[in-house]
This record gives C-alpha cells, sequence and structure tokens, in this order.
C-alpha cells in the first residue's frame, strides 16, 4: 500500500513523517528491550553472587527482624548452634541464651539497633547439644 502511494504521486509529507516516527518508535523500544534484558541478567548475576557469598562465608550470619524473630541464617550459624535451619527461621533469638547475664548484653546490644546504631558484644547461646558457646554480636539496622 505504502508503495502504490508512492509511486501514484498520493504521497504526502504527514506520511513521511508518519512512517519515520514508527520506524524509530520500534529501534528506540528495541533498544530499551535489549538494555532491560541486560540489566536484569545483571542483577540476578549479582544476586547469585551475593548468596554464594553468605553462604559459603566462614561466620554465622542471621538476619533478625525488629521482633527479634529469626528470619535468616546462613549454613555456618547452624553448624554453630547444630541447629538446621527449619528449626531456627521463625524463633525468638533469645530462646538460645540460659545465661540472664549475656542476655542483657544482648537485648542492651539489640536496643541500640532499634535506635538506629551499630554495635557489638558478646554473648553466649545453647546449641542444640545443650552446650553454651560464647560468640560475638555484631550488627548494624536494615532499614526495609
Amino acid at each position: 500500500m505504502l508503495a502504490m502511494m508512492w509511486f501514484s504521486h498520493h504521497w504526502q509529507v504527514d506520511y513521511t513523517i508518519a512512517v519515520i516516527t514508527l520506524y524509530s518508535g520500534a529501534f528506540v523500544s528495541n533498544i530499551i528491550l535489549r538494555r532491560k534484558k541486560e540489566y536484569h541478567r545483571e542483577i540476578d548475576k549479582r544476586e547469585k553472587q551475593y548468596a554464594s557469598l553468605v553462604e559459603n562465608m566462614n561466620d554465622g550470619l542471621i538476619y533478625i527482624s525488629a521482633s527479634e524473630e529469626v528470619r535468616f541464617v546462613n549454613e555456618e550459624f547452624c553448624r554453630i548452634t547444630g541447629y538446621n535451619r527449619d528449626e531456627l527461621v521463625g524463633k525468638a533469638l533469645f530462646v538460645l541464651n540460659r545465661n540472664c547475664s549475656e542476655y542483657k548484653a544482648a537485648k542492651q546490644f539489640l536496643e541500640e539497633l532499634r535506635n538506629g546504631n551499630s554495635g557489638r558484644c558478646e554473648s553466649t547461646i545453647v546449641t542444640k547439644n545443650n552446650e553454651e558457646v560464647w560468640i560475638q554480636l555484631s550488627g548494624s539496622p536494615i532499614y526495609d
């Protein structure tokens, strides 16, 4: 149809502008979609690197909510405590503690986190084998 209009001399300038706009829009759209795919691939790659780093680090890592509920533990923390991930996630953090003085230090540490400050303290936790293990808590607040 476009060819017929061109050869029959019924072509107008408005048609040229419309066709150029159509093709340039498709070209730009293709570039945007390609960059979007590249961006998402890079995000996925970095997410996998981060997950590998967290799972393979030599330190125990836990993520707790503001209500002191365990949300995430890495494999090293499971090894230290003897508990598996399913036994820890969703539980209160201080179920693992039986010594009142260290419990107070850890509570003060959590209060610092709630106030928006980083902190650290030493405390004990009770492993699955009922042994007390000294740990150093170190953390910073994470804002959702």
